[in-house]
């Protein structure tokens, strides 16, 4: 796979991997695929709307405990994380990311922590 397009997996909530097999432009954890970028940096393109759809009524947290690549992560796509209602904390702090775009959320009030 060359590319995956915007929102490319929206409406998708039963989807819970994503296979990247040895692929050398894309990795996928715990519900999130990740870029690879060429500088040893990742960018978020999507997490997927199932993260945390099981645990209803919790507050669920992206951190670098849970999610190590979060540490790694340098960009986040555009509505990178459009549907997942569930996830309402994402900590970037050990992030290099300067700015998040302006859709990358969508439904509920979301905090990023940096």
């Amino acid at each position: 796979c060359q590319e995956i397009g915007t929102l490319a997996f929206q409406n998708c909530d039963q989807l819970t991997s994503i296979g990247t097999g040895d692929s050398t432009k894309y990795t996928f954890q715990n519900y999130v695929l990740y870029d690879k970028l060429g500088d040893g940096t990742y960018e978020i393109n999507v997490c997927l709307p199932g993260r945390g759809v099981n645990h209803e009524g919790t507050t669920i947290w992206m951190d670098p405990d849970n999610d190590p690549l979060l540490s790694q992560v340098s960009s986040v796509k555009d509505g990178a994380f459009n549907g997942c209602e569930n996830i309402v904390k994402i900590d970037l702090g050990d992030s290099t990311i300067h700015d998040l775009p302006e859709n990358t959320f969508s439904g509920k009030n979301k905090k990023c922590i940096r």
